[in-house]
């Protein structure tokens, strides 16, 4: 099994696109290579939902089936399954998503 540091990457916090494209850097290397992948989340604390939708994006089903998530906390696993379901949402029907944020008033 192929073990990602989180916290080597990210330091404590995990709030940002940029460092959770630099996650899915290293987690699309470890898919590569076909074995199974452990995300290690240990001393990492604060969370926020762009860190986890740069990692999840377009490959929302293939990084569950593959990924075991450990040291993570009840926070970050109840924003990751949140940031999880709306991609899964997504992907089954990505133009009627569209069309509603479309409709929105920002």
């Amino acid at each position: 099994m192929q073990t990602i540091d989180v916290q080597s990457i990210t330091g404590r916090h995990a709030l940002s696109i940029q460092s959770g494209s630099r996650v899915r850097l290293v987690l699309d290397q470890a898919l590569s290579e076909k074995e199974p992948i452990e995300m290690d989340f240990k001393g990492v604390y604060f969370f926020a939902a762009p860190f986890f939708n740069a990692i999840v994006a377009g490959a929302v089903r293939e990084i569950f089936s593959r990924v075991r998530f450990s040291n993570l906390t009840s926070q970050g696993f109840d924003l990751l399954n949140h940031i999880a379901q709306n991609a899964v949402e997504y992907e089954k029907n990505p133009h009627a998503i569209d069309a509603v944020i479309g409709k929105m008033e920002f």
